[in-house]
């Protein structure tokens, strides 16, 4: 049984500006104090009913953040990690946000009822938009946000004696996975990470620590630099021979806003592994849940299926094993509790007809990835005597037309007709 009741108990505001890493930080200063676009927002923290928190923050934190170079460590839990008293306020004002830069928080959740559950920390929605001037060449779409921000997340049971040392090993793994893969969408219920709690597990009282860190990545994937301009766009690159390619990587960035609208506290009885499809569907009649897991047993795992995506498996971030799907999942000595689909967007080509309505005949095609954008530079068709009016999806229909920077969500080769006057 899972209950529905939800208490919305804190609000939690946090302000982060986007600043690029620099040669010389003071001598550009006053440039980015006159930047100050970009927010990251952080909002509802809602509960089911039962489930009890306290929300704490490292100390370490600071003003703006730290990195893994800077050696940062827990050496006392207890003083290490502060409750947050009053989140308008610090530490939740952060001043700038550089890559690399990583704010660390702890989430001790108790329970206010008796059967042994899962209890998940989940991000339940956020909002990202593309770009509409700030354009990446690789990728072939507005640059986003979301595309730049990394979440880390664990689950210890509260140990006076030990919660110390699983504090420090979160603080310091230079390996975390990384449970926010998404950019320009929402999400329902994407889970951070998990554990068992009950008032009878064990008999005596029990509490759980979430563990979780929020990044400004500065992985090469998000290492852009300037490659051009015009009137409307400004084109970004990345070039991994590029040394320097961290200096210009928060710069496209500094417009944007990232909202996460909500984090949420959910339980569900024990006994089960959750298939957790990520934004996928599983084939009809299949069970989102596997019963009375147990090491050893075997599971036939299904495929599930995403509109302008390719399924490559099933994967556990806690082991890191990728299981092909369709085939014999043999449950590990170390049960997860979720099994992630992984996904990788595909590919079409775009054609473009200006036959069909009189035009001269046009052999460019483009091949675009599912969920980025239209190409900034579309061809342009002729006629004679007649003036070209623009690209559309359909050859006598004029209310779709195609823009440089529209979305492109069409899972299908797309033929765009060209309109005359």
């Amino acid at each position: 049984m899972k209950f529905k009741l939800k208490n919305k108990l804190m609000i939690i505001q946090i302000s982060v500006l986007i600043f690029s890493l620099a040669t010389s930080f003071t001598a550009t200063f006053a440039w980015y104090i006159a930047s100050r676009q970009a927010t990251l927002a952080i909002a509802n923290i809602s509960t089911e009913s039962g489930i009890g928190y306290n929300l704490k923050y490292l100390v370490a934190n600071g003003d703006s953040g730290y990195s893994l170079d800077e050696n940062i460590t827990v050496s006392d839990y207890s003083s290490d990690f502060a409750k947050v008293v009053d989140p308008e306020n610090s530490p939740f004002n952060i001043s700038y946000f550089q890559p690399g830069k990583k704010y660390t928080y702890a989430l001790e959740v108790t329970a206010g009822f008796a059967e042994t559950s899962l209890v998940r920390l989940n991000i339940s929605s956020f909002t990202s938009s593309f770009s509409t001037t700030e354009y990446n060449n690789n990728s072939q779409a507005g640059v986003c946000l979301a595309s730049a921000i990394n979440f880390y997340g664990t689950c210890f049971d509260y140990d006076e004696t030990d919660i110390t040392n699983e504090a420090n090993s979160f603080v310091t793994n230079p390996n975390l996975f990384d449970k926010f893969d998404y950019d320009n969408s929402s999400v329902s219920n994407q889970e951070i990470a998990s554990g068992k709690l009950g008032s009878n597990y064990p008999s005596d009282s029990h509490m759980i620590v979430f563990f979780f860190t929020i990044e400004f990545s500065n992985e090469s994937d998000t290492f852009l630099t300037k490659s051009g301009e015009d009137l409307n766009w400004t084109y970004y690159s990345r070039n991994p021979l590029e040394t320097d390619a961290t200096i210009a990587n928060s710069n496209p960035y500094r417009h944007m806003d990232f909202t996460l609208s909500e984090l949420e506290l959910t339980k569900e009885f024990l006994g089960e592994v959750r298939l957790d499809s990520r934004g996928g569907n599983l084939p009809e009649g299949s069970d989102s849940n596997l019963s009375a897991v147990e090491t050893g047993n075997n599971y036939t795992l299904v495929s599930p299926t995403r509109s302008g995506y390719t399924f490559l498996g099933w994967y556990d971030d806690v082991n890191d094993v990728t299981i092909a799907g369709d085939s014999t999942w043999i449950v590990p000595a170390n049960i997860p509790t979720t099994l992630y689909a992984l996904w990788s967007a595909n590919s079409y080509t775009i054609s473009y007809d200006a036959v069909t309505n009189g035009g001269e005949a046009i052999s460019d095609t483009d091949d675009i990835t599912y969920n980025t954008c239209f190409p900034r530079s579309l061809p342009t068709a002729h006629k004679a005597d007649s003036t070209f009016d623009g690209w559309y999806l359909d050859p006598l229909d004029q209310t779709d037309k195609i823009e440089p920077y529209d979305a492109f969500a069409t899972a299908n080769n797309l033929t765009l007709y060209a309109h005359f006057s």
